[in-house]
Order: C-alpha cells, then structure tokens, then sequence
C-alpha cells in the first residue's frame, strides 16, 4: 500500500521547492520517540500522545503503542490517505509518518529513524 500512494509523486502531485518545514518538526519527533522506545520501550510513548495535535500521527502512534500487527497499521493509514485525497507537502508528510510508525513498531534505533526518514526530504545523512 505504501508503495501505491509513493507512485503519486510519479504522476507529478509534489511541488518542488516546497517548504519542509513541518516535514522535519514531523521527524524530529520520530527520532524522540526513537530514543524513548529504546530507552524505556513502546508504551512509554503513550505519554506524548495525548498532547499531539498531529490526528494522523496520533492514530499511528496509538496503534503502534497497542500492538496493532504492522500490516494492519500500514494498511489502515495507507487507506486513510488515500481517501483524504491529500497532494504535495501533505502527502509527503503523511508518507512520513506511515513510514516513522513503521520504524519505530520495527524498534529501528534513532539513527536509522533519523536516515530514512530524511531520505524522504532528499537527504543523505549517515
């Protein structure tokens, strides 16, 4: 599914120069979930949800801190975004965050959290 709504961006709805902005506030908080799953595990990231104003992330955190089975995560979000009809920087940041839940559910190391989803913005950080 995640590869379906990537295979927008071919059929041209990003805008270049966008400003990224909000996309790196939106991984900033994945690289501290990151650190806090590690540190003190999943449900311990129950705490920041409730003041997140993010409805999108907040569903994927939640079903990530629950247990939900990653296919199922991906493919409620996924739909989710299909139906919303999001395009440009709206869709990126959604892809993002489809993507942040899945390494955070993987218990990917902040580092790799922090590579990947920046490759997303066209970043190469190692």
């Amino acid at each position: 599914m995640l590869k379906d709504i990537f295979n927008l961006k071919n059929r041209g709805l990003f805008s270049t120069g966008e400003d990224y902005k909000p996309l790196e506030e939106v991984i900033d908080k994945f690289i501290m979930y990151a650190e806090g799953a590690r540190r003190e595990g999943v449900l311990s990231l129950e705490q920041y949800l409730d003041d997140e104003p993010d409805d999108f992330l907040k569903l994927g955190m939640q079903l990530v801190v629950d247990g939900w089975e990653p296919k199922l995560i991906e493919e409620i979000l996924s739909n989710l975004v299909i139906v919303s009809r999001n395009i440009g920087i709206n869709l990126l940041k959604k892809i993002i965050i489809i993507r942040g839940c899945k390494l955070i559910q993987d218990g990917s190391n902040p580092r790799i959290v922090k590579t990947v989803l920046q490759s997303y913005l066209g970043k190469m950080n190692i």
